[in-house]
């Protein structure tokens, strides 16, 4: 199936916390020259700093383990079957769909069955590009009669401990996981920035399921070296 890819306009998370640190000193600063209560407002300010310092560190610590994945991209499946879904059936304006998330060694991990106001049936992905490899997560799935961002999100369904299940496989090795285990936080707290390395050119993959049949198996296959396919089961 042809996939027309649109561009991902991303949030700059560390700016805000930025300004809003930036926000507070003055706030509290101002406070403490008015000379009302100093303690509190010296004990606010050091909050604020080490929250501000925790965002940073941690950052770096994400953005680390991002650079230890291209060493390891190589690694991943080259294919690999993240979900099947059923439409069960179409009436009242309505479509029920039963959807079955795997890992990447084929074993099935959950599953859930959604009804949605509509007919025609779409899933969005986030589709990273990581050292001539693509990482790509299911994010939502939505119709023609529900806009993607109110549409049932898909990444609690393979959440398993901040890990994107789909990718797992035995024996993984450990900067491998963790660099998953890193893009996966920022995907799930929204945290991306436009001049990232990475995020800075993930795009929205979205499939259009316009004519399938109802009882039928689908899977939805994605490729490490680009694509994302549905085709009968």
């Amino acid at each position: 199936m042809e996939v027309e890819f649109t561009i991902l306009i991303t949030k700059n998370h560390r700016i805000i916390y930025h300004n809003f640190f930036t926000f507070v000193c003055k706030i509290l600063i101002a406070l403490q020259v008015m000379k009302k209560n100093i303690i509190l407002t010296q004990t606010i300010i050091l909050t604020a700093l080490v929250a501000y310092l925790f965002f940073n560190i941690t950052g770096c610590k994400q953005e680390q383990k991002i650079a230890d994945l291209e060493s390891r991209i190589e690694e991943l499946k080259s294919e690999y079957t993240p979900l099947r879904f059923k439409i069960l059936d179409r009436k009242n304006e309505n479509i029920r769909v039963a959807i079955k998330f795997y890992n990447a060694d084929g074993k099935a991990i959950q599953r859930a069955t959604k009804v949605m106001k509509g007919n025609e049936l779409s899933f969005d992905f986030y589709v990273i590009p990581i050292a001539e490899r693509y990482l790509t997560f299911p994010i939502k799935v939505f119709t023609d009669k529900t806009p993607p961002e109110k549409g049932e999100t898909l990444t609690k369904f393979y959440d398993d401990k901040d890990f994107p299940a789909i990718y797992e496989v035995q024996n993984m090795e450990k900067k491998l996981r963790g660099g998953l285990q890193a893009v996966f936080q920022r995907i799930k707290n929204d945290d991306f920035d436009a001049d990232d390395r990475y995020f800075g050119n993930m795009v929205h993959d979205i499939t259009d399921l316009k004519n399938y049949k109802t009882g039928v198996v689908y899977k939805i296959v994605c490729r490490t070296k680009g694509g994302i396919e549905v085709m009968e089961d």
